[in-house]
């Protein structure tokens, strides 16, 4: 989702070409309290904050700032840029939050990865050790059940 903050006349206007480019209509907010208020409430992309607002010079920006995040911000001034200006500036930003995200999301893969091989390397020299040992037949069995199971696992995690 998108939020647009901006008290132009040139709002809807805006909107309108950022829905045709970015396939979502962004939601309005016509002043920050507002716009604060849908951010309690919602979650955004991105946030298109018109630099042209007066509020934003009592301070304001501070408080919007902080509540933003996630939401990557995109900072525009619609008393002087054309639709095509604003709408490629926030496809912009919604390109880069998506690569972003998918960069968040391999890094944690990785790392997820990364521990259960360490925990399988854990369970496999534990295995082998016992194994190297004499055991009852029946838990000899078990053992080696988990051990197969736990080179399989390894085998479909891929190398380090």
């Amino acid at each position: 989702m998108i939020l647009l903050i901006t008290g132009s006349e040139r709002g809807p206007q805006v909107a309108r070409a950022i829905q045709s480019a970015a396939g979502e209509r962004p939601e309005l907010a016509h002043d920050v309290r507002g716009a604060v208020e849908q951010l309690r409430t919602r979650q955004y992309t991105a946030v298109v904050i018109d630099e042209s607002l007066p509020e934003l010079e009592d301070g304001k920006l501070d408080l919007l700032l902080k509540r933003i995040e996630p939401a990557m911000p995109v900072f525009v001034n619609l008393g002087v840029s054309r639709s095509e200006r604003v709408v490629r500036d926030v496809t912009t930003a919604l390109r880069r939050a998506q690569q972003e995200r998918a960069g968040a999301v391999t890094n944690v893969q990785a790392e997820l990865r990364s521990q259960l091989r360490s925990e399988l390397t854990s369970i496999l020299l534990t295995t082998e050790q016992l194994l190297a040992g004499h055991l009852p037949q029946p838990i000899e069995g078990k053992l080696k059940s988990m051990l197969e199971v736990a080179h399989r696992m390894r085998t479909r995690l891929g190398s380090a």
